[in-house]
């Protein structure tokens, strides 16, 4: 027992219009591990240490072309502080941007297109979306920095209820970004098996399939594969430190 704990409250609201609004408030409280940035960090390279944070993410995406495609403003401000951290490592020197916390702001912009059949468990379709936020060293405690993300998944129907779904992830950060919010590899998203921020660097890309298989009504089998890697910049990326993981479920 690692004495972890969060609160997380989130919501989406669809007006009649198309518009979709969404709201998302984490406060957390996480005893963690920094292994260092880059492909080839070690797990001797391990650092402990507590984060605490409490942050908001806000969003609107208006309707464009039939409501398939949704544009709109996103902001997410973000507090945080780091407590407990092993001596001697790179965190507790100040040698990584965020070592001593940080508040920031960010105003950017979202794009989504959706042609999914359903929300949950599609059969058919399509869904990407694309952001990018700017955060100014002017508000709060920070250098300055900026986060862009863009995601697609496609799902294509086998017959007999089968499903093959492809997915692909590309993530880069530039400024001064603090560590916790470097581009990272794991989390139950991509590359499941490997912990969230076990690789973080500026730039993170992922790609996945996962086939499904109905054995039963209201029960199904899966199976998936995914690989990708983190880098300094694109042109740094390397098929030697490539990370590959999988599994059925």
């Amino acid at each position: 027992v690692q004495g972890q704990g969060s609160v997380d409250l989130s919501s989406d609201l669809w007006l009649r219009s198309g518009t979709l609004l969404s709201g998302r408030f984490r406060a957390v409280h996480y005893p963690d591990s920094f292994y260092g940035i880059g492909p080839e960090s070690t797990l001797d390279e391990r650092e402990e240490m507590t984060r605490r944070f409490v942050e908001l993410n806000l969003g609107a995406e208006l309707p464009v072309l039939g409501r398939r495609l949704r544009v709109g403003p996103r902001v997410h401000a973000r507090a945080e502080e780091i407590r407990d951290v092993t001596p001697g490592g790179l965190v507790a020197a100040g040698a990584v941007p965020g070592s001593n916390g940080f508040s920031a702001i960010g105003f950017g912009l979202g794009v989504a297109w959706d042609s999914r059949d359903r929300k949950l468990w599609p059969m058919r379709g399509a869904f990407s979306q694309a952001s990018y936020l700017y955060y100014p060293g002017a508000i709060g405690r920070n250098d300055g920095f900026g986060r862009g993300s863009a995601e697609g998944r496609l799902f294509l129907p086998l017959g007999r209820g089968r499903v093959l779904g492809l997915a692909a992830l590309y993530e880069q950060v530039h400024g001064q970004t603090p560590f916790s919010l470097l581009s990272k590899l794991g989390s139950t998203r991509y590359l499941r098996g490997i912990r969230e921020g076990r690789y973080r660097d500026e730039v993170a890309w992922a790609t996945q399939a996962e086939l499904r298989v109905p054995i039963e009504e209201g029960v199904a089998a899966a199976l998936f594969g995914a690989f990708g890697d983190v880098g300094k910049d694109f042109s740094s990326l390397s098929a030697r430190t490539l990370k590959i993981g999988g599994g059925a479920g």
